[in-house]
């Protein structure tokens, strides 16, 4: 988040919350917390359609606040690789593979702009996901 911030707010959140990790953690509660702090209402982050087009620049820093309060990125904006291997183990392996890809190419979210360009790397992905669970 990163795949699923990796992969934007309210669908990351959707997909986060299926994952062992994240299940002991209240990600409502952080996607709250960072809607608040970003100043972004439900109806403009709670949209699986983040995934395919750019989002409003105030959700692309609730995703990054996000990453952060998961502890998905470091002091510096560094993809923290260890974290994300456990965010993404119940993904399906064709969006794993291309999570660790997109931290490869990416490695830094210093910037809400930066989340854009992740998401782009990602969305190829996401949506051969999408066609494969809703032909």
């Amino acid at each position: 988040m990163f795949a699923a911030t990796l992969v934007l707010c309210g669908a990351f959140s959707a997909v986060v919350t299926s994952s062992e990790v994240f299940r002991a953690l209240d990600v409502t509660k952080l996607v709250q917390e960072c809607a608040q702090e970003t100043n972004t209402p439900e109806s403009e982050y709670n949209n699986a359609e983040l995934l395919f087009s750019p989002p409003p620049e105030n959700v692309l820093c609730m995703a990054k606040c996000l990453a952060e309060k998961l502890e998905i990125l470091d002091s510096d904006g560094t993809i923290i690789e260890e974290k994300v291997s456990e965010i993404i183990e119940d993904f399906p392996e064709d969006l794993q593979t291309a999570v660790v890809e997109c931290n490869e190419k990416i490695k830094k979210v210093g910037s809400c702009g930066d989340v854009e360009e992740y998401r782009k790397c990602i969305q190829p992905a996401v949506e051969k996901v999408k066609k494969m669970y809703h032909p």
